[in-house]
């Protein structure tokens, strides 16, 4: 609650439940809170049946002020659909979109690019950070060029910071990789590592777990600086696990 009574100084908030109990015990405790209902509008999705954030579409306003859904491909996030650690959700990301769509009244533009919510962060200038790795494994028959246009175009960014590659924790392996170490993340999102806390500060948060994982931050970090040196400051937070 005190997330949404965060968001909603700001802007006004969408929030979906799955049934009329669940959103009338949210609204008894932002009656509690004391929050401003005003900037919440609140809908029902009755075949609500996992976590969607990742699998969700964009809401992007474009050029002349309308608001549209942007549809980006998935496909399992970068894993073969017959792993036996497929992250696969029972979601239809095609189905959540058209129910988002039916129920907002907007209209919905695909793209062929695979792309999930959590593998780009995106600041308020129109500055995205994404793993160039991850990017690149999601989409074998695009470029980097194609990929990047695709992105700025459906997204309207103005530039895109390129990291290497995540960190090994949250990469897909198949067996023990890095001193013994199974990699059962989200195949490379950034949003667990790298965020924008403003418009001018990027950190950067990880579980160090082994020193490999140093050497990649350390890669991450020069990437970022060698780029944005002056416009843009990072800060790296470190836990260590090892």
């Amino acid at each position: 609650m005190k997330f949404v009574k965060e968001l909603i100084s700001e802007v006004k908030v969408n929030l979906v439940f799955p049934d009329e109990k669940a959103r009338d015990f949210m609204l008894l405790d932002a009656r509690r809170d004391s929050l401003n209902t005003s900037m919440l509008k609140l809908h029902i999705q009755k075949d609500l049946k996992g976590f969607a954030r990742d699998l969700a579409p964009w809401f992007v306003t474009n050029a002349s002020g309308k608001t549209e859904l942007i549809e980006f491909s998935k496909n399992n996030f970068g894993i073969p659909p017959d792993s036996a650690s497929s992250t696969s959700s029972r979601l239809n990301p095609e189905e959540l979109t058209r129910i988002i769509s039916s129920q907002s009244k907007l209209s919905v533009k695909k793209s062929d690019v695979v792309l999930e919510n959590g593998m780009i962060d995106i600041n308020s200038k129109g500055i995205a950070v994404c793993y160039m790795e991850t990017i690149l494994q999601r989409n074998p028959e695009k470029d980097l060029v194609t990929i990047t246009n695709e992105l700025k175009e459906k997204l309207g960014l103005k530039s895109i910071i390129w990291l290497g590659s995540a960190p090994t924790i949250d990469k897909y392996t198949k067996g023990p990789r890095n001193a013994n170490i199974y990699a059962q993340g989200a195949n490379g999102h950034i949003d667990h590592f790298v965020r924008f806390a403003n418009d001018t500060v990027t950190v950067i948060l990880v579980e160090v777990v082994n020193h490999s994982c140093l050497a990649t931050v350390g890669r991450n970090v020069n990437d970022f600086e060698k780029r944005f040196f002056g416009f843009l400051r990072c800060r790296v937070a470190f836990l260590f696990g090892f």
